[in-house]
């Protein structure tokens, strides 16, 4: 029983964190080829594209102290929706420093999307790995689709709007974390500052 319940939420929290990432993964298609239409150069591209990883390195530790604090289930839901506002900012916001802003969000967004899936996954020390292979597998679910249909909408839609509705399909997922169940509420310990045995900045986005 324990064991099918901490399946049933890397499961889950998987799905939340693929489909969070329809923004990230179709920004960085369309970015390059419109900044023109996001009103910012080539130069701040590159810049763009990157200050989410740069953020989010320095936000680790204090996002596991907001986990210990508020739970992982809170966490998920609120970085859920942190996502999707930052999916539909690429939609409405223009220039480099509301942009910026943007992928800053997005960076904690995903941060805290990540601790949350590696925690779940690694509550119980049997199979592990295996959970955690299974979670990897289905975050690539949400970017697969957003680089291919998420990139043929663009063509129909337009370049800006198309983060509009990817914003309203990631809203999709904010009651999935109410579904969470209750093995690490509060979180107390969060293995991957007590064991080390996983450096969530290995993973990228």
């Amino acid at each position: 029983m324990i064991d099918r319940l901490v399946m049933r939420n890397v499961w889950v929290s998987s799905w939340v964190l693929s489909l969070s990432l329809f923004g990230d993964a179709l920004i960085y298609v369309i970015l390059p080829v419109h900044a023109d239409a996001f009103g910012v150069s080539m130069v701040m591209v590159g810049f763009l594209l990157a200050v989410n990883r740069i953020i989010r390195t320095f936000a680790y530790g204090l996002i596991v102290d907001l986990a210990e604090r508020i739970g992982v289930k809170n966490l998920c839901l609120i970085a859920a929706i942190t996502a999707t506002l930052s999916t539909a900012g690429y939609g409405f916001l223009d220039g480099a420093v509301l942009l910026t802003l943007s992928r800053m969000l997005w960076g904690l967004s995903f941060a805290a999307l990540l601790l949350v899936t590696l925690t779940y996954a690694a509550v119980n020390p049997a199979k592990t790995g295996t959970r955690i292979g299974i979670s990897r597998s289905v975050e690539q679910v949400g970017p697969l689709l957003a680089m291919t249909v998420g990139a043929w909408f663009a063509t129909i839609v337009g370049p800006r709007d198309v983060f509009l509705y990817l914003g309203l399909a990631t809203a999709f997922v904010w009651g999935w974390p109410s579904s969470l169940m209750g093995l690490l509420e509060p979180v107390h310990k969060v293995p991957f500052r007590v064991e080390g045995f996983i450096d969530p900045s290995s993973f990228h986005s």
